[in-house]
């Protein structure tokens, strides 16, 4: 995994602005095939699905 996809698919805004204004580019693949906005979009969706959980097991 890239810094700039390990960054961005833990969410760490900050790091991903630093690393794109020193140049990262936001379109090399990491091992997997997977660029940053993936990583970022699988992290979001995730995400999402914790909280439609943690919905569930409040109701």
């Amino acid at each position: 995994m890239t810094p700039l996809s390990y960054a961005a698919s833990r969410g760490h805004e900050s790091i991903v602005s630093l690393l794109l204004d020193a140049g990262a580019n936001p379109d090399v693949k990491d091992e997997n095939g997977r660029a940053p906005m993936s990583a970022a979009a699988a992290a979001a969706a995730a995400a999402a699905s914790y909280n439609s959980i943690v919905a569930l097991l409040l109701e």
